[in-house]
């Protein structure tokens, strides 16, 4: 029984996941959801409580897929790096790579990439929220990071200099398939996003006047 209910709430949030990253939060109702999952819509109630916390658990979800990609993260795991211009290379060298594999890997689902690009493109009050309590750690550390190399810098500077990395993420979760016109078929493939990493983390680095790491050199 318990392991009936625990598929019951899996299939609940993929299935969600899957029409809230096609039409979001607003254009998505209950019942599309329990229709799509092949539920009652109090399975809905029982598991959630409501729609608003199953598409927050949907982002959540979407955003822990086997991550360890952001600032906060990278730089948790070794907070000495912090103190020294080589750390901070290896700390942005490391995020950007991680962020890439993260949201280009073959195997992650493409509701999960989506749904997080749909809040964006349609805000609702929910996905500022979850932006506030789940995303703005990032946020802050990359603060730190970049305030660490920069005494005095100015929040439009900090934003800039961020956005180098989530432009390109962006870019390439909405316009895959015109980009793929224009290059060809296939052309996005695991290579090329290694690629744009490493030119991403090279301006992000050198933007910063950090040392490159050896791999990055050339």
């Amino acid at each position: 029984m318990a392991e009936a209910k625990k598929n019951t709430k899996e299939h609940l949030i993929d299935s969600a996941g899957e029409l809230f990253a096609q039409d979001g939060f607003e254009g998505v109702s209950t019942r599309m959801i329990a229709e799509k999952a092949g539920v009652k819509v109090s399975a809905i109630h029982y598991h959630f409580g409501s729609k608003e916390k199953l598409y927050t658990e949907s982002l959540t979800r979407a955003v822990e897929y086997d991550s360890c990609a952001d600032f906060a993260m990278v730089i948790a795991e070794n907070p000495a790096l912090l103190e020294t211009p080589v750390g901070r290379a290896e700390i942005i060298r490391t995020t950007v790579f991680r962020t890439f594999y993260d949201n280009f890997r073959e195997d992650t689902p493409d509701w999960m990439r989506q749904i997080i690009v749909q809040g964006i493109m349609k805000p609702s009050s929910v996905f500022s929220d979850f932006l506030e309590t789940v995303l703005k750690p990032d946020v802050d550390a990359a603060r730190r990071l970049y305030l660490a190399a920069r005494p005095g810098a100015d929040e439009v500077q900090i934003a800039a200099w961020l956005d180098i990395l989530h432009s390109q993420i962006l870019l390439y979760s909405v316009a895959k398939e015109a980009l793929e016109v224009l290059r060809g078929e296939g052309s996005m493939d695991t290579e090329f996003y290694r690629g744009v990493a490493r030119v991403v983390a090279r301006a992000m680095i050198l933007e910063l006047e950090l040392p490159l790491p050896v791999d990055l050199e050339q």
